[in-house]
């Protein structure tokens, strides 16, 4: 059975074309993203993480750099592979 992920979402429609996204925190670098992957701000993950929900306790990964990403809904496999 398909359970759909656990992410917040956003659904985007451009004319006549709609696009689903899932909205992720990353350590990846952009290298590893799946091309209709866009990202909407990089920063320390203590900053990140604070946009994306209620910031959550950090240890010693506080300072690595993370990005906030919107991950197309119909490349989320692939995204996930990579």
């Amino acid at each position: 059975m398909y359970a759909p992920p656990i992410a917040p979402s956003i659904e985007v429609t451009i004319g006549r074309e709609t696009r689903l996204y899932h909205a992720f925190i990353t350590t990846a670098p952009p290298r590893l993203d799946a091309p209709a992957t866009v990202t909407l701000h990089t920063g320390p993950l203590s900053d990140v993480s604070g946009i994306a929900a209620n910031p959550i306790s950090l240890s010693n990964r506080a300072d690595a750099s993370t990005r906030l990403v919107l991950v197309d809904g119909t490349e989320l496999a692939w995204q996930r592979a990579r």
